[in-house]
Parts: C-alpha cells; sequence; structure tokens
C-alpha cells in the first residue's frame, strides 16, 4: 500500500511514527514537508534519514510548492493520503481537486472551544472537509472539532501522535524518589506556553511554601532573557529529540503550564518516561493522559498559586513511583509502533 504525508514541518516523534510505519511489511511512504529552519532547532536531515521525505520550503504555502507536492503526489499514486489540518493554501488547493482516486484523511490537533472564530469559520471548513473520508484526531477536544466539521463519530479516528517506546525502555521509575533533578519544562520560550506563571508558581514553591526542588527549562525562543534572573531555575538551550529521554530520565516531575496548547506530545513522552505531569486545564493532552491525582495533576490556566501548590504536593509526595507507574499505563496507548499499524488498518479500511 502507497500513503503519502502532507505535512507542515518536521518533529522528531513524527520522523519515528513515520519510521515505524515505513519500516512494516507492504508499506510504501512519502512524506511532504518542510524542514522549518530556524524555527526550532531540529536536526531535520538527521532525524528524516532514510525516510521518503520531499523537503518543501520554508514558504510551504506558495504556488511553487502545490505545483511540486501535485507532481510528487501523481508520481507517487498513492492509496491514501494524510493531510495536517486546514492551514496550508497549497495544500488546500490540492486536496480540493479530484485530480485523483486516492482516500482522504484530515489530521486535526485543534480543541473544539466554541469561541466566536471557531464558529464562524465553521461554515468554510465544513465545505473543506467535505472533500476527505476521515479524520485523525489527537484527542477528545480535537474529536470535538471534528464532528462540528461535519465528520460522524464513525469517521473520527485516534490517536494522531505516538511516541517511540524503545527511546524509554531503559528508564527506571522505581528510581525517581533517588534522582535530584527536580522539576523540569520542555518547549517554546514563548507566551502562549504560560512561562510566567511557572515563574511565579516557582517563586510562590521556592519562598513561601518552603519548596526545595529546582526547576529546569529546555527550549528556544523569545522569551530566554526573561527566564535568566529567576533563583533556583537553570535555563537551557533547545535540546534534540534524541536527548530528550535521557534528560526526562533524570527528572521527578514535568510541567507544561500552557495558555494555549492543542495537545501536546511532550506530555505523552513525560509520561513514557515514568513522570508526574503538571499542566494546565489548556492543554489538551490532560484529557487524555493525565488523571488528577493519579499520574499528575491539571491546574487552571494562569492560575500561579494553584500551579506552585501542586508543585508542592508532587514534591512532598511518597508515591512519586507510583505516579509515574501510572503515567506510563496512561499513555501506553500512544506508541508508535502501535500507531504505524494503525494507520495500515485506517488505509486498508478506506480501498
Amino acid at each position: 500500500m502507497k500513503i503519502a504525508f502532507l505535512w507542515a514541518g518536521i518533529s522528531g516523534y513524527m520522523a519515528d511514527n513515520w519510521r515505524a510505519l515505513a519500516n512494516l511489511p507492504g508499506v510504501s511512504l512519502m512524506i511532504c514537508a518542510s524542514q522549518q529552519k530556524g524555527r526550532y532547532g531540529f536536526d531535520a536531515e538527521s532525524l528524516m534519514r532514510e525516510l521518503n521525505w520531499v523537503e518543501l520550503p520554508n514558504d510551504i504555502k506558495s504556488i511553487d510548492s502545490a505545483n511540486r507536492v501535485r507532481e510528487h503526489l501523481v508520481a507517487f499514486e498513492p492509496d491514501i493520503v494524510f493531510c495536517s489540518g486546514w492551514h496550508n493554501r497549497a495544500y488546500r488547493s490540492i486536496l480540493s481537486q479530484k485530480f485523483s482516486k486516492f482516500s482522504k484523511v484530515l489530521c486535526l490537533d485543534t480543541p473544539w472551544r466554541g469561541s466566536l472564530k471557531q464558529r464562524l469559520g465553521l461554515a468554510y471548513l465544513k465545505h473543506y472537509s467535505k472533500h476527505f473520508d476521515l479524520a485523525l484526531v489527537a484527542g477528545a477536544r480535537s474529536s470535538a472539532y471534528a464532528e462540528k466539521l461535519g465528520f460522524p463519530p464513525t469517521k473520527v479516528v485516534s490517536p494522531l501522535y505516538a511516541v517511540q517506546l524503545d527511546k524509554f525502555a531503559n528508564i527506571r521509575p522505581e528510581n525517581i524518589n533517588e534522582r535530584s533533578g527536580g522539576f523540569v519544562y520542555v518547549g517554546r520560550y514563548s507566551v502562549e506556553k504560560g512561562l510566567d506563571t511557572l515563574m511565579r508558581a516557582f517563586e510562590i514553591y521556592q519562598k513561601q511554601l518552603g519548596g526545595e526542588w529546582g526547576l529546569s527549562v529546555f527550549g528556544k525562543g523569545d522569551l530566554e532573557e526573561y527566564l535568566f534572573g529567576h533563583e533556583g531555575v537553570q535555563v537551557n538551550g533547545f535540546i534534540q529529540p534524541n536527548d530528550l529521554p535521557e534528560l526526562l530520565g533524570e527528572k521527578q516531575c514535568f510541567i507544561l503550564p500552557s495558555r494555549y496548547e492543542p495537545w501536546g506530545v511532550v506530555v505523552a513522552e513525560a509520561c513514557h518516561a515514568g513522570l508526574p505531569v503538571i499542566c494546565s486545564d489548556a492543554v489538551g493532552a490532560a484529557d487524555d493522559l493525565v488523571s488528577h491525582g493519579v499520574n499528575g495533576f491539571v491546574f487552571k490556566a494562569g492560575d500561579a498559586v494553584s500551579l506552585a501548590d501542586m508543585m508542592s504536593k508532587v514534591s512532598e509526595s511518597e508515591s512519586l513511583q507510583t505516579m509515574g507507574s501510572e503515567a506510563r499505563k496512561k499513555a501506553s496507548g500512544h506508541s508508535s509502533v502501535a500507531w504505524a499499524q494503525n494507520i495500515v488498518a485506517i488505509t486498508s479500511g478506506a480501498k
């Protein structure tokens, strides 16, 4: 079977998923995506090595990009095409046409929030979505959006994202109490990630609640200078995806304080590493991967006092190992191998 992905950009977890898919017998895979040079810091060429990758320019929405992708699709003759969202003009122009008989799957992680913008955009997006046979969604919130777009529940499948479990196999959750890594954040240094909430919460945790754990942050972005100067915070640069499991294996709790986070694959990665997770209620993966009080905690986005309280609960807990084990169980369905097998099943069912 021939499977094509029209994707926005390269990431470590998607490269792992695509590789797991390409390794399955009978699968021929093509990926069209931009390297997005300079935006995130990924070593895309290393991540995509040996994969059939059509590298597109950063200006992936251009007419030239559309023509190039169209030429590759015609030559490849896929049985099915998976397309990331609806924001790419080039992809929209191709998939709105009926120049081929391949099946089409709309991939989305955008959560349904019922905002005025989303409600106003439904008419246009429903018109575009009618060109697709299925919706592949990240979790519960994006499933709700797919149904708003007109996909019946039987045409909505998941998960959109997964993680390569082998990379986390050597991490031992049972030694979490012996670690000294404390809290960790991994992600962009940008406003929507809620880093101001995290910094205020960490100050409350240290100065008012007597917390002793440190905080390490890893990433890249415009707010890097803002992060320096906070007592007890270790500011680091971007970490390559292949180095992430070792890093998480040294820490004791993962925090994602986002003001907006469509899903958050890093939550799944933290769970696979056996870490308790604290995340805001704006994180889509909170619904799917975090059970409050079981494998972590969920706080209201922007509420630094609540976040500080949950940080204190985790650092004083005698159940870190149990929480970490529960986290692994919670994320067990999000593995690259299972994801690849699901893509094959979707393709077989769409023929």
